[in-house]
């Protein structure tokens, strides 16, 4: 599974990601791209676009394969962002292309 970060994301959380593909969008040159332009990049080359942007949701249409997925934090430190690693590896076993989904700050 291709994934790609968000700017808004750390750059080395791909690290905690392993058995992923996982590429930030500023390693690919693209930093500062706005959403649309990100979703249809994202779907281009990749099967999933995470991001901390919980407008992203909201703001575009979104067709096809990809997978959004928001993670939903506290605050945007890089360590309270990693920890969230384990929910999206967990998250992606279930999501399907063409999902959008949102993971909340505490899991139900």
């Amino acid at each position: 599974m291709r994934i790609l970060l968000d700017e808004n994301m750390p750059i080395d959380f791909g690290d905690e990601l392993p058995g992923f593909e996982v590429r930030h969008i500023e390693a690919i040159g693209h930093k500062g791209t706005q959403n649309g332009e990100l979703i249809a990049l994202a779907r281009e080359e990749f099967n999933v676009l995470v991001t901390l942007d919980r407008g992203i949701l909201h703001q575009h249409r979104h067709f096809g394969p990809l997978i959004i997925v928001v993670i939903r934090v506290p605050n945007s430190q890089g360590d309270t962002i990693r920890s969230r690693a384990e929910d999206l590896r967990s998250l992606l076993t279930k999501a399907k292309p063409g999902d959008l989904v949102e993971l909340p700050i505490f899991n139900s």
